[in-house]
């Protein structure tokens, strides 16, 4: 109750001529006090929840925004180191192409960051390519598996004999 409604009330018993005595008075008046204070109370809590509701889902959403981008960084990172490995072995690939003309100790440098990330099966199969071991996999068919050990799912069907070489 308001100041207005327990006046509106006092008035309409006033005008009714209702008459009370004085400690029904005050009780009237202390009643009208307690559940204007009451309803006062109420209704500000009921907005705090309504705030706290809001916020809470506010927050969620917010949540659910970063933890989005921060995926999706993730993958845009995994995607640029793959790109960096891929241009790695491109390189010593290149390289190695120059035959007697290669820089050795660019090979040097290519071979070692090679070893640091790639399998050791793969990396020996590298190895006896260049080195052209007799039953080693062609310069292709390396690429082929260093393809599918980087890109799994997403390397496809391509062969080594559709490898572009000129």
């Amino acid at each position: 109750m308001t100041a207005e409604d327990i006046k509106s009330a006092i008035d309409a018993a006033i005008a009714n001529k209702v008459l009370l005595t004085y400690p029904q008075l005050v009780l009237f008046v202390l009643l009208s006090g307690i559940a204007a204070y009451l309803g006062a109370y109420l209704k500000q809590k009921g907005q705090n929840l309504a705030s706290k509701e809001d916020i809470r889902g506010l927050t969620k959403q917010v949540e659910e925004v970063r933890n989005n981008y921060a995926k999706q960084l993730e993958d845009y990172k995994q995607e640029l180191l793959q790109r960096s490995r891929v241009a790695e072995v491109a390189e010593f690939f290149t390289e190695w192409g120059r035959g007697e003309s290669a820089d050795k100790i660019k090979l040097n440098g290519y071979s070692t960051n090679l070893s640091l990330w790639m399998p050791n099966d793969l990396y020996r199969e590298l190895g006896k390519c260049v080195c052209y071991a007799k039953g080693a996999l062609t310069s292709k068919e390396v690429l082929i598996r260093v393809r599918k050990h980087l890109l799994g799912d997403k390397a496809g069907d391509l062969k080594a004999e559709e490898i572009i070489h000129f």
